[in-house]
């Protein structure tokens, strides 16, 4: 299944109209998925006032799926954001610089990573780190003793990742 195939299955589970759910399964199931096509679906999305969100977590793994000669992805998803009426808002989140993972891209125009801000995100904090222990664990019925937090938090320095990483280790050794 393509990426804008996922997009699409994902976007039938969260749009609660009819004739937008069946565009999206039309698209969907009928072969190539245009830059066009996709458009005019957002079109229609952001005339009734909706927004696509896509959340792409972890993009340095997608980049390194794109053909650098030929970046098909990027350039529709570059193609899609720039356009006026939109409907698609994107939140993108790598380990490097977006801009530095795009460098060896060929694109035709402007680069994909110009129409983007960067924020660098920096470790969290104790009280930051310890929500998101409290969060992971909700329901779990795990409990992270305090020097199972203090571990995991010295560990990972605070790196999100990190901090994630060494917590699905202790959590995984605790089950």
């Amino acid at each position: 299944m393509t990426f804008w195939s996922k997009v699409l299955q994902a976007m039938e589970r969260s749009i609660f109209d009819e004739e937008l759910t069946r565009e999206c399964e039309r698209l969907r199931t009928g072969g190539f998925i245009t830059g066009f096509e996709l458009s005019q679906l957002l079109d229609k999305l952001a005339g009734e006032n909706k927004l696509v969100i896509l959340l792409l977590d972890d993009f340095h793994q997608v980049i390194d799926h794109v053909d650098p000669d030929e970046p098909d992805l990027l350039n529709t998803m570059r193609y899609l954001i720039n356009r006026p009426l939109r409907g698609l808002g994107t939140v993108i989140t790598t380990l490097d610089p977006l801009h530095a993972l795009c460098r060896d891209m060929s694109f035709r125009g402007s680069t994909f990573s110009s129409r983007f801000a960067s924020m660098q995100l920096g470790p969290f904090t104790w009280d930051e780190a310890n929500e998101l222990i409290d969060r992971a664990l909700t329901s779990t019925g795990v409990r992270f003793t305090e020097n199972d937090r203090k571990s995991v938090y010295e560990t990972s320095g605070g790196h999100p990742a990190q901090l994630q990483r060494a917590c699905y280790n202790l959590f995984e050794k605790l089950c």
